[in-house]
């Protein structure tokens, strides 16, 4: 009895400690949801216009840009 005790508690440890690994990503898997994030959170564009452009022009810009999702600030130059 005792040594089926032994045995049942020696089992179960193995695969508790096994089954933890389970739910862990590979570490290309660990890089590559990394690189995702950094990508996302450091994804931005610029919109530059021409010199002629008049003032009713860029407000119609940066009027469409603020209207666009995710949008940090505008920053006229």
């Amino acid at each position: 009895m005792r040594r089926s005790t032994t045995l049942i508690a020696t089992l179960l440890a193995i695969v508790a400690l096994t089954g933890c690994s389970l739910f862990r990503d590979s570490p290309r898997e660990a890089q590559e949801k990394q690189l995702a994030r950094d990508i996302e959170n450091a994804a931005g564009f610029s919109v530059f216009l021409k010199s002629e452009i008049t003032d009713q022009q860029r407000t119609g810009v940066e009027k469409w840009l603020e209207g666009e999702k995710g949008k940090q600030k505008i920053k006229p130059s």
